[in-house]
């Protein structure tokens, strides 16, 4: 899976910037080393990323981790997409994941008629 994520990660960062119109919110999960683990002892962890960059991820941890204790949720953090082990976008039509494209599909296929829905939307709230 990690493996996936890394390798579509530039999809990733061209999705949210595309259908960034759609108010659309990606998460990250990034597998960190633990304390005092073995080399390859990892927590994977969400973040909710401030900056996709092309070799860096600076985002906000979205929850406390259980065998690091110098990450604290809440705080900000940056790490290379080395550690990335997973994606989501969340959209109005659903999920885009490594494995998963049919929203994208979906609002570049029906991207008028989703957004009026939204602007609708807004103004019914």
């Amino acid at each position: 899976m990690s493996q996936r994520a890394r390798g579509s990660y530039g999809m990733c960062r061209r999705y949210v910037e595309e259908f960034a119109e759609f108010e659309v919110k990606a998460l990250v999960k990034l597998g960190l080393p633990v304390d005092n683990g073995a080399a390859d002892d990892r927590e994977h962890l969400w973040f909710e990323p401030i900056s996709l960059g092309a070799e860096q991820i600076t985002g906000t941890l979205l929850n406390d981790p259980w065998h690091i204790a110098g990450l604290k949720s809440g705080e900000s953090y940056t790490y290379g997409i080395d550690v990335l082990s997973d994606w989501v976008i969340y959209t109005p039509v659903g999920t885009i994941t490594p494995v998963e494209l049919a929203a994208a599909r979906n609002l570049r296929a029906n991207r008028n008629e989703i957004l009026e829905a939204m602007r609708a939307q807004d103004h019914s709230t």
